[in-house]
C-alpha cells in the first residue's frame, strides 16, 4: 500500500475498512501526514458519521483549513463543536484559539478552560497568555504553572520569566533556572 508501518498497520488499515472508528482516525492521520487529503478527509468523514469526537474534530480542522475540501468556517465550526461537546480537547481547544466562536471572547476563553480543565496544556497556556493581557498576573503565573508542569515548552519560558522577574508572586530566580534549562 501507500503507507508503511509493518503488520501493526496493515490491521489497523483492515479495522479501519470495517467500520472500527479508532481505526479510521488513524488511518486517516497516516493519509494527512503522507499528504493524501483527500483521502485522509473521506476517512475522516467515515469516523464523524459515527459521531466519533476526534473523527469530527478532524472533518472540522480539515474543514478549517481546506485539507482535502475546500474551506468552510461553517461546517468547520459545526464539526468542531460537536466534538468538543462530546468532551474532546483538541476540538475544544480549536474553538477557543479561532475566530468560530459564535459569542466571542466569552464563548472562547470557555472553551479553553473546558480543554484546560482536560490537561490540554496549549490551552493553560492560552489561558495564561489572556490573564496576563488582562493584567491579572497572578493568575497568569498560576495557569503557566499548570501548561509548564504538563510538558509545554513556551509556558515554561514564560513561567521561567515570571519567577526570574517576580511577576504574578516572589521572585525565585533558582526556579526559573530550573524551568529555562527544561
Amino acid at each position: 500500500g501507500r503507507l508503511s508501518g509493518g503488520q501493526g498497520f496493515a490491521w489497523t488499515q483492515r479495522a479501519a475498512a470495517v467500520g472500527w472508528a479508532d481505526s479510521q482516525v488513524d488511518v486517516g492521520d497516516a493519509l494527512q501526514q503522507a499528504g493524501d487529503h483527500a483521502a485522509a478527509w473521506d476517512i475522516y468523514r467515515a469516523a464523524a458519521a459515527q459521531r466519533h469526537p476526534a473523527g469530527l474534530h478532524r472533518v472540522g480542522v480539515c474543514h478549517l483549513r481546506g485539507l482535502g475540501v475546500p474551506p468552510d468556517q461553517v461546517a468547520a465550526r459545526e464539526h468542531l463543536e460537536a466534538s468538543a461537546r462530546l468532551g474532546w480537547a483538541d476540538a475544544q481547544f480549536a474553538l477557543g484559539q479561532s475566530g468560530l466562536a459564535g459569542d466571542g471572547e466569552a464563548e472562547k476563553e470557555a472553551w479553553l478552560h473546558a480543554a484546560s480543565a482536560q490537561g490540554h496544556p496549549a490551552a493553560a497556556n492560552a489561558l495564561a497568555v489572556a490573564a496576563s493581557m488582562a493584567g491579572r498576573h497572578e493568575e497568569a503565573r498560576e495557569l503557566l504553572s499548570v501548561a509548564a508542569h504538563r510538558g509545554h515548552r513556551k509556558a515554561m519560558m514564560n513561567l521561567s520569566m515570571y519567577l526570574r522577574q517576580g511577576v504574578g508572586g516572589p521572585a525565585d530566580p533558582a526556579s526559573a533556572d530550573e524551568w529555562a534549562a527544561r
